[in-house]
């Protein structure tokens, strides 16, 4: 199957994630630090099974282990950034922010697996972040703001991160890399803060780790669909395309919200 294809499956999977994320969020008065490390427990659990079920295939550490390394640092400071930072925006601006990634993304497409942005790319990309702005411009301004400059280093962690990501699970077992990711930045993340462990017992109810199911399945997929788009396809143009991501999640919020 074609690149296009698995990324429209991960476009779909990311916006029930999102979905997921906020009914969550939305129900419980909780610490969102708490469920990002809860989540993330429950996700690398989940993808380890299955990645075993398949055949664990560890990649070569002496290849991988700085980017590796630097994906598990990024992602799990990056996360913990996300989570202030949805704090202090409206989750419109946010998701702007948050679509900055692609920028970096497609930069080190270029500084580090020697891809070149063709004209189209860059008339795709700015479509894109166009349709974007023009969906979340009735929100107001955006004023140049410490929660502003946070999103936008939330941005460049998680394109850097995304990037490192890459490098790794193109020549990586899909399903073990998968699985790695869910558990490298969940360890950083409690060692960063450790207390957090404290603030995760409200999550801990049958209607919650329900959710926490669908979410995990919905990271799974999106992940999945995302590495082999990735594998199959130009990182130039598969990065704009994910953040279609955010028009599809608007359109599931409007039914299902």
């Amino acid at each position: 199957m074609d690149w296009q294809f698995f990324t429209a499956i991960s476009v779909i999977a990311s916006s029930t994630l999102v979905i997921i994320q906020r009914v969550i969020l939305r129900n419980q008065k909780t610490d969102p630090i708490a469920f990002v490390l809860l989540a993330q427990l429950i996700n690398s659990i989940v993808m380890t099974i299955v990645a075993l079920l398949n055949g664990w295939k560890m990649p070569d550490l002496s290849l991988y282990w700085f980017p590796m390394l630097l994906t598990f640092v990024l992602y799990g400071g990056g996360h913990i950034l996300y989570a202030h930072t949805l704090k202090r925006v409206e989750a419109s601006v946010f998701s702007i922010l948050l679509a900055t990634s692609t920028v970096w993304v497609m930069a080190m497409g270029v500084i580090v697996f020697d891809e070149i942005i063709g004209l189209r790319e860059i008339i795709g990309a700015l479509l894109i972040f166009a349709s974007i702005v023009l969906l979340t411009e009735r929100t107001g301004k955006i004023k140049l703001d410490r929660s502003i400059v946070m999103g936008l280093v939330m941005g460049l962690i998680f394109g850097i991160a995304s990037a490192a990501w890459v490098y790794v699970g193109k020549l990586a077992d899909s399903l073990t890399w998968i699985a790695l990711s869910a558990i490298g930045p969940g360890l950083v993340v409690l060692f960063i803060q450790p207390r957090v462990v404290l603030k995760i017992k409200p999550l801990l109810t049958k209607s919650v780790l329900a959710k926490m199911a669908l979410l995990s399945a919905s990271f799974g997929v999106a992940n999945l669909a995302m590495l082999i788009a990735y594998k199959s396809g130009p990182i130039t143009s598969v990065a704009p395309l994910l953040q279609t991501n955010i028009l599809v999640t608007v359109l599931l919020g409007i039914v299902f919200l």
